[in-house]
């Protein structure tokens, strides 16, 4: 099951909690769910459409739930068949306009393949260019996305959108660089996106990022995203962005409703699912978090760093066994099935220190391009209680501007350095709460 009915007031977006409400059979509810399954866990786009086209047809399964199967008949062919996609999302929008978070959703996701109108002075050619960027995008293919953005602003420099998909592109995939390498350049083109469009919303959320990930600005960051939800008062990653910068200033309470929030609108969002399993670690409620951990990774199998954060939130419940499967799985997660089964039998024959060690001695090559955060092996450290090492690597990630720098103040596995003056230091200079 996808969606546990246990904690449905805790976990399940409001949509779902209207779907309990209003008395959808169990059968219907099992069916989209094997439908979300078949989408995103065995990714058989076309056997989770004819899953969805069954509830939609069923006349006895309320309205609303139609209404998200349809959505998601949609979703499914923005990655086979444009076309179909724009039908589907049209369909949605004339048969179930009052649902309104979904019919919302529709129309958002409609008009990225529907820009003649809001384009219409755009060189076509151009446009093409914008359209397919946006549809590799969906299919996490980095490099053809950033050669179409590319395409769009040679071919138009006044494209906005573009320069600011572009932007949005550089300051979120660490794959493009350390981010000494890669957030100036998203800087640069989300301030041209802006000096040509200072309405657009997405511009705005990328200067929000590199503030928060890169220049430590805080204020700055907050500024951005509420100016950014200001202009699209809907767009959950924006709402998942904010909720990441309110956690790192320790406003854990904002973050989740911020993260409720986004999760109205796209349920099955698998990096806001996995944000709110970083709240319940940060609230230090380690079985929310495993549960929730679990269930980001039923939404996304192939993901490997879920396993990461599951391992961690384990060794803080001494579940040892637990943690060693979680750190495996991730080594599967990246096709290393050698590594996995290495792993694996040094912590049979020799225990759980050197085999985390040896996870280090994996990751520290990847540092020095940005596959690996420095702060990430400083986790590591901690959870064997290398306290010295552990601070090393945290100030070589406070020198790289790691990610995840920006978490110390709330990550447990911190906890036993709360009073070093080496640790308050780091603190103080990233500007972070005690």
């Amino acid at each position: 099951m996808l969606f546990n009915t246990k904690h449905v007031s805790k976990y399940i977006p409001i949509i779902f909690i209207i779907i309990i409400n209003l008395a959808y059979t169990q059968s219907s509810l099992e069916i989209f769910q094997k439908g979300l399954y078949q989408e995103n866990g065995a990714g058989n786009l076309e056997e989770a459409i004819k899953i969805y086209n069954s509830i939609t047809k069923d006349g006895n399964t309320d309205k609303s739930l139609r209404a998200n199967a349809q959505l998601h008949i949609g979703i499914c062919y923005e990655k086979i068949d444009i076309a179909k996609a724009k039908k589907a999302y049209q369909n949605v929008l004339e048969n179930f306009a009052d649902q309104q978070d979904i019919v919302a959703e529709a129309r958002k996701r409609l008009e990225r393949f529907e820009p003649e109108s809001e384009f219409s002075h755009m060189n076509p050619e151009a446009r093409e260019a914008f359209i397919k960027a946006k549809h590799y995008s969906n299919m996490s293919n980095v490099d053809r996305v950033v050669d179409y953005y590319k395409q769009a602003i040679v071919l138009d420099s006044t494209f906005a959108q573009a320069y600011s998909g572009l932007a949005k592109i550089y300051a979120l995939n660490g794959g493009m660089g350390l981010p000494d390498e890669r957030m100036p350049i998203a800087d640069d083109y989300a301030r041209k996106a802006i000096e040509i469009d200072s309405n657009l919303g997405e511009a705005h959320a990328v200067l929000g990022m590199v503030r928060m990930w890169y220049y430590w600005d805080w204020v700055g960051a907050e500024k951005e995203y509420k100016q950014a939800l200001e202009l699209n008062p809907n767009d959950c990653e924006t709402m998942w962005l904010y909720s990441i910068l309110l956690s790192s200033q320790g406003r854990l309470e904002e973050a989740f409703f911020m993260l409720e929030k986004a999760l109205h609108l796209d349920p099955v969002n698998h990096w806001i699912n996995e944000s709110l399993a970083d709240y319940y670690s940060y609230v230090r409620d380690y079985d929310r978090a495993i549960e929730q951990y679990h269930k980001t990774l039923e939404l996304k199998p192939q993901s490997s760093v879920p396993h990461v954060k599951l391992s961690n939130s384990y060794h803080k419940k001494n579940m040892v066994d637990e943690q060693i499967r979680s750190i495996k799985r991730y080594f599967l997660a990246i096709k290393d099935t050698t590594l996995a089964e290495t792993f694996v039998n040094t912590y049979i024959e020799f225990g759980y220190k050197p085999a985390m060690l040896k996870w280090i001695e994996y990751w520290q090559p990847f540092t020095s391009h940005g596959g690996v955060q420095a702060s990430t092996i400083a986790l590591t450290y901690m959870s064997i209680d290398e306290y010295d090492e552990a601070i090393k690597w945290l100030e070589k990630g406070y020198e790289l501007h790691d990610r995840d720098i920006i978490m110390l103040g709330v990550r447990p596995l911190y906890d036993p350095l709360r009073s070093d003056e080496r640790f308050l230091e780091l603190l103080d200079k990233i500007g972070l709460p005690h």
